[in-house]
């Protein structure tokens, strides 16, 4: 029982992710945008970061190949859709799955236009 409530309230007063949430990223003086350079550097940080991780211009022709088969894995899922709809009561349903699996397609031509210009 000791062992159940112990465990309960260790973590009494953390939330998730927010940790240092105590300390402030902008200047209270300054309003929000007193910190907008430390969070520009903070973010410009995080794309190298990534930039780094991806390595897009040694492994681009694998992501694009990926972006493709992810193309057509969502059109498949599309004519499923199309070949599930229920004749004899359609609905919505169906066709706002097709209308986000859409804009799923819309998104990786995004995605492969961003590898294409890096």
């Amino acid at each position: 029982m000791c062992l159940l409530v112990y465990l309960v309230f260790r973590n009494h007063g953390v939330i998730e992710g927010l940790e240092n949430a105590g300390q402030s990223t902008t200047s209270s003086s300054n309003g929000i945008g007193g910190g907008a350079a430390d969070y520009v550097t903070r973010l410009t940080d995080a794309v190298t970061k990534k930039t780094d991780i991806l390595l897009i211009s040694k492994y681009r022709t694998e992501y694009e190949k990926a972006v493709v088969r992810a193309d057509d894995m969502i059109n498949l899922l599309m004519l499923e859709e199309v070949l599930s709809l229920d004749t004899n009561k359609p609905d919505m349903k169906s066709f706002v799955n097709i209308a986000n699996l859409s804009q799923a397609k819309d998104g990786l031509n995004k995605v492969l236009k961003f590898v294409d210009k890096s």
